[in-house]
């Protein structure tokens, strides 16, 4: 899990370097009608704008310059109809800052030649930049010299690709139907919006600090890591993506992991010392499709991410050495009853709670945290029957299994079933049954002795699943209610 990224201090530290500009002369626009930036009779005064001049695209009234390979100090886009249309295979190469209401429109959606925006180090984007490319590659915007800056007012929106580092206070992302791709890049700050039917490629990509905001707009997210940003919407990790969860990470809504195909699997990893508080759904096929996995640092040595106590992970799938104080709540992509495979040991605080959902008494038919692992058990198991579904009282349901299991529930919410019940949990050493029957205490599906023995032994021990009245006391009325669900029998 160790990547070589730039460094987000030195970034931060070159972003608050980039200045306002380095013009010498506002040179305006002459007349509101389309034209080519290249002719100086089209400028008041007569002059093509240079490196070190501010061009002024002023007037009423929509109208687009066109501009071959050209390279300005500042660009001021004044009047909110007028844009500066960068042709294919040309460049715009900005020294200081672009601003104003109109817009650059970088490519003509219809060539394959690239077209850019060339930023050198004290350019500022504070207006808005179209990006038009026939496709992501098409269009780019990148500074050569090392850092990108978008400022307040600045966005960065439709099709192309932003190249290199990127700090920002503004916002980026797709139109309807557009790709955009800050693959490989690094971006502090400002957000990242995909909230049309677009799509952002994340690939190799570090975002810190940024707001992330999503209604259903996909991305990619091969290799992605997220660092103190915020995800707004349903971010989805799709399946053959993985993405590194680091410090300060909030989730207001969710992170999906997987998109239910069998394909191949879809990660999401919790970083050294992460506590995520957010909720995380599995969304595998199966529990081998979509995987969460706690890291421990580079040779294991460090503390392991892990779920904190208002943290949810819900959904299908596997996840690996992971410790949680919140909320595990198994469901399939199609249904309500859902797989969760525990690997290199699962681990239960206190304050952790495991939801586990009946629909039926057969295999598939009620939820399962199962896996070839060691489990320890905490919190609270809270079950539920779904649909009006009524236990027969032989039903046992096998809801938690593993290789070895250490602990008990603290705390156990079960429905009632008045006519053999209560129910109650049974411990093994490899499972943890939910038993319909109250006489079965063995959990074995038969009424023996033995039974007998284990009522005796938890009434002696002060073991509360031995109230069968439910009076929360233990008295001589719980053996009689053992004594009579006993000789009704379980069938």
């Amino acid at each position: 899990m160790s990547k070589t990224r730039p460094s987000i201090h030195a970034i931060t530290a070159l972003g608050l370097c980039a200045s306002a500009g380095l013009a010498q002369s506002d040179i305006e626009w002459a007349s509101p009608v389309d034209g080519d930036f290249g002719v100086a009779a089209n400028w008041l005064p007569a002059v093509v704008p240079g490196a070190t001049d501010t061009a002024v695209l002023g007037g009423t009234g929509p109208y687009t310059v066109r501009a071959e390979s050209v390279a300005v100090g500042s660009l001021v886009l004044a009047n909110p109809a007028a844009s500066l249309r960068v042709l294919p295979g040309a460049s715009l190469t900005l020294a200081g800052s672009m601003s104003g209401s109109g817009e650059v429109v970088v490519g003509d959606g219809l060539s394959s030649d690239n077209a850019s925006v060339l930023l050198q180090d004290t350019a500022v984007i504070r207006g808005v930049v179209r990006l038009n490319g026939l496709a992501s590659t098409d269009a780019v915007i990148r500074n050569p010299g090392g850092l990108s800056v978008v400022g307040d007012e600045g966005r960065v929106v439709g099709q192309g690709r932003l190249g290199g580092a990127w700090i920002s206070t503004g916002v980026m992302g797709p139109g309807p139907g557009d790709t955009l791709s800050l693959g490989g890049c690094t971006v502090v700050g400002g957000g990242v919006r995909n909230l049309v039917d677009g799509r952002i490629n994340l690939g190799w990509a570090t975002l810190d600090g940024v707001l992330i905001e999503t209604n259903g707009g996909e991305f990619d997210l091969r290799d992605t890591l997220l660092v103190g940003s915020t995800i707004r919407g349903s971010l989805v990790v799709k399946t053959g993506n993985n993405v590194d969860l680091g410090a300060g990470v909030t989730i207001e809504d969710e992170i999906v992991v997987g998109d239910a195909r069998p394909v191949s699997n879809a990660f999401l990893y919790l970083l050294e010392g992460v506590v995520q508080d957010g909720v995380v759904r599995l969304h595998g096929f199966t529990s081998a499709d979509a995987t969460v996995r706690a890291v421990a640092g580079s040779g294991g040595s460090g503390t392991p991410g892990r779920m904190g106590a208002q943290g949810v992970l819900a959904g299908q799938g596997t996840i690996i050495g992971l410790r949680t104080e919140g909320v595990i709540a198994p469901a399939s992509p199609t249904g309500p009853i859902g797989h969760i495979r525990p690997q290199n040991r699962l681990t239960l605080d206190p304050t952790a709670k495991i939801e586990i959902d009946v629909a039926s008494a057969h295999a598939d038919g009620f939820d399962r945290v199962d896996g070839a692992t060691t489990i320890i058990v905490d919190g609270t198991l809270a079950v539920r029957f779904l649909d009006g579904f009524r236990p027969e009282p032989g039903d046992r349901f096998e809801c938690i299994r593993g290789s070895v299991i250490l602990g008990a529930f603290a705390r156990v919410q079960l429905p009632d079933v008045p006519a053999v019940g209560p129910a109650h949990v049974v411990y093994t050493d490899q499972s943890v049954l939910v038993v319909v029957c109250a006489a079965d205490r063995d959990g074995d599906g038969e009424l023996t002795i033995f039974d007998f023995l284990v009522f005796q032994n938890q009434f002696d021990a002060g073991d509360l699943r031995a109230d069968l009245d439910g009076d929360g006391a233990l008295t001589i009325f719980d053996f009689l209610v053992f004594q009579n669900r006993f000789d009704a029998g379980c069938a």
